[in-house]
């Protein structure tokens, strides 16, 4: 009797044991629905590999974040890329944030718009460049704007990058947005809208054809 039961004991850490293994190697999707807040644990390609895809457009801006007072107290570089998934046909926005030695304070969050009617997955990848992932993501309540928060503690600080930060979506063709970078403590924020992506903007203005001649306009500026 007693080794019998040893042996289900046995055999039940096994089960669990199985069960917990399939748990650590499986990364599911985090859907970021409007009005909600999600953690972000990080993921990989290898976890993830629906990501794959091809880089359509990837692109560096300089930001300077301000105070009240007007007073510059972080300087840096977003780099904004767009990749069209390979299986799905579906565009997903990275963000990477490099965040200047020389500034004074660290950066706590990007927001970004406008995801209105698009579905959203939100993460960081830990399998490329980077140092410094988001802990949480939220989405405001008409789904408009998604915004991903680094720790309370540990912000991303001078001299600091961030992974790429992503925002899987389901639309398939995007325009010009606008992305904030934003310091609590201090209220720095940073706005700018050439060249970050804006998946809804080109299906709110109207017919397919007007939306690839906006398509076709933009890569020749680039």
């Amino acid at each position: 009797m007693k080794s019998e039961s040893v042996g289900v004991f046995q055999r039940g850490l096994m089960a669990v044991g199985m069960v917990c293994a399939l748990g650590a190697g499986q990364a599911l999707a985090i859907p970021l629905t409007p009005g909600s807040t999600v953690l972000t644990p990080g993921t990989t390609s290898a976890l993830r590999p629906e990501l794959a895809g091809v880089v359509i457009e990837d692109v560096l801006t300089p930001f300077a974040g301000t105070d009240a007072l007007g007073n510059v107290v972080f300087t840096g570089t977003l780099q904004a890329r767009v990749v069209r998934e390979t299986a799905a046909g579906t565009l997903d926005f990275y963000y990477r944030i490099f965040n200047d030695a020389s500034s004074l304070d660290p950066i706590s969050r990007l927001s970004s718009t406008d995801f209105s009617g698009f579905l959203t997955d939100v993460d960081y990848r830990l399998d490329g460049l980077g140092s410094v992932g988001s802990v949480s993501a939220d989405r405001s309540s008409n789904g408009r704007v998604v915004g991903v928060n680094f720790g309370l503690v540990d912000d991303l600080g001078p001299g600091e990058e961030s992974y790429f930060l992503f925002i899987q979506t389901d639309a398939t063709s995007y325009g010009v947005g606008s992305t904030a970078l934003l310091n609590g403590g201090r209220a720095a924020v940073s706005t700018f809208a050439p060249t970050v992506p804006e998946p809804a903007t080109l299906l709110l203005l109207g017919s397919g054809l007007l939306g690839l001649g906006l398509v076709g306009r933009k890569f020749v500026k680039s």
